[in-house]
């Protein structure tokens, strides 16, 4: 876990994990410089929960470079048939949580260096737990397996962050071959990874209550003005193109590492990068906004063709 001023909920979130039908080896929870009372509340749970192992980051980097460096440290000291849980500071476990999660990756795993990834549903509920939506894949755009194709995981990730568990030997290729500060979220990275050189898994029994709140980094239908709208679309479109050239050419050296092949190409076709990001998001978004983006994706063609051109003499 990386918290980071999440004093509010964070204790709420560590009895589910503490109260697991299958309990945790260890939770380890990285505080990135939190100024609230997460430091000090962190300090009166440790010794309640022996298994609660406490680590204080004295700079935020923001949620995907925490991760990288919370799993950084983490990774290496796992067994090979170990399996690594990620959670948000905020959010529930249900009680079965992860005897569901370990018998899915036990039942899809062929050897202990096997990279797997399974993800699960959840509940969507208020910041009181309140139910707001029995499911986060039920009555909403994402549908699965629709939504899991390579092709369509280039434009959007279906997969909620708090609810993977990761085999160590996915979470070490990320880790050595895939430049997070280039990638939209680290889930999101993870979940590229393991559809090109590992498996993605689904559970889908609700194993989690999703919190909505108004500190969410990411939430589940937050409401935004129409310039917050355009700004987000402008930001999320420029993150995209950034990640999806990023994992082009981190692919193939973390394929290479592995002794495998990634028979499928990301976002296969001819023309410039967001050209073919573009088309992609235009027929494959998940939703009419994801579609939208592939216009914005036109602004990058500009200086291609302008390179072109120049090359040409023209």
């Amino acid at each position: 876990m990386c918290a980071h001023n999440g004093a509010h909920f964070l204790e709420a979130q560590l009895a589910s994990i503490m109260e697991q039908q299958l309990p945790v080896d260890r939770v380890h929870v990285f505080d990135f410089a939190s100024t609230d009372a997460t430091r000090s509340l962190l300090a009166g749970l440790a010794p309640r929960w022996p298994r609660l192992d406490v680590r204080l980051v004295d700079h935020a980097p923001g949620v995907t470079l925490s991760f990288r460096h919370a799993l950084a440290e983490i990774v290496p000291r796992c067994a090979d048939d170990d399996l690594v849980f990620l959670s948000d500071q905020d959010d529930v476990w249900l009680p079965q949580k992860t005897a569901r999660m370990a018998a899915r990756v036990a039942a899809a795993r062929r050897g202990v260096d096997d990279r797997i990834l399974a993800f699960h549903d959840v509940i969507l509920c208020d910041a009181e737990l309140r139910e707001l939506r029995p499911s986060f894949y039920e009555g909403r755009p994402f549908r699965l397996p629709r939504d899991l194709e390579p092709a369509r995981l280039m434009i959007a990730s279906p997969v909620i962050g708090h609810t993977i568990a990761a085999t160590p030997a996915l979470l070490a290729l990320m880790l050595e071959h895939q430049r997070l500060e280039h990638y939209v979220m680290h889930d999101w990275a993870l979940v590229l990874l393991a559809t090109y050189l590992g498996r993605v898994e689904f559970e889908p029994e609700r194993l989690g209550l999703y919190r909505q709140h108004d500190s969410n980094v990411l939430g589940a239908g937050r409401r935004r003005s129409a310039i917050g709208y355009v700004r987000r679309a402008a930001t999320l479109s420029r993150a995209v193109n950034v990640q999806a050239r990023a994992f082009i050419a981190d692919l193939p050296v973390a394929a290479a590492v592995v002794n495998e092949r990634a028979d499928r190409s990301p976002l296969p076709g001819r023309g410039p990068l967001a050209w073919r990001l573009g088309v992609a998001m235009a027929t494959h978004g998940p939703t009419i906004w994801h579609r939208a983006l592939g216009l914005t994706q036109l602004r990058y063609l500009v200086p291609f063709w302008r390179d072109a051109g120049a090359r040409d003499g023209s």
